[in-house]
């Protein structure tokens, strides 16, 4: 990377992903009412992401850069929407019947796997940053960026985890 401009970019494009992931813990937390821990740890997580955004305009502050304005719900509920029709096969009629995944049971699986893509597409821009960092030589900037990083890998596993105590219960449930 050269010059502040390309920073720039990194960091508009972090705070984007990150303001994403928090709109879509969100939307699952919303729709899974109906199952507490996943709906509790989607809240808190959209929160953690919240405070991340605010890290990064706080860095881009620091390298005298601003952030657009940006509103994820929309494309955080449109995606989450979409997953939970693709995996319940409702756009198709399919998902109802004998041997299918329960259409509950799909839907939760479809979040979790949407919101485990979204934590590694900021994982990335997290890499890239504290790359960055180094290059840069900023050891504050490199210090943020481990922590909140930090956090980021610690969503990606229990997302892991939630996936793999709830596929079975799923689909062999069906």
């Amino acid at each position: 990377m050269t010059g502040i401009g390309n920073l720039g970019a990194l960091l508009e494009e972090l705070h984007r992903a990150e303001s994403d992931l928090a709109a879509e813990y969100r939307e699952v937390a919303r729709r899974t009412a109906d199952e507490p821990d996943v709906h509790h740890m989607c809240g808190t997580l959209a929160g953690q992401c919240d405070r991340h955004c605010a890290a990064v305009r706080a860095l881009a502050g620091r390298h005298r850069l601003k952030l657009p304005d940006d509103d994820a719900g929309p494309r955080a509920a449109a995606r989450v929407c979409r997953v939970a029709v693709e995996a319940t096969g409702e756009a198709t009629g399919e998902g109802h019947g004998h041997g299918r995944i329960p259409a509950s049971g799909a839907r939760l699986l479809g979040y979790l796997r949407e919101l485990f893509l979204a934590v590694e597409r900021v994982d990335l821009h997290w890499i890239v940053a504290g790359q960055v960092a180094q290059a840069l030589r900023d050891a504050d900037f490199l210090e943020q960026v481990t922590v909140l990083h930090g956090e980021t890998l610690a969503q990606a596993g229990w997302l892991k985890t939630t996936i793999r105590e709830t596929a079975p219960q799923v689909i062999l449930a069906g």
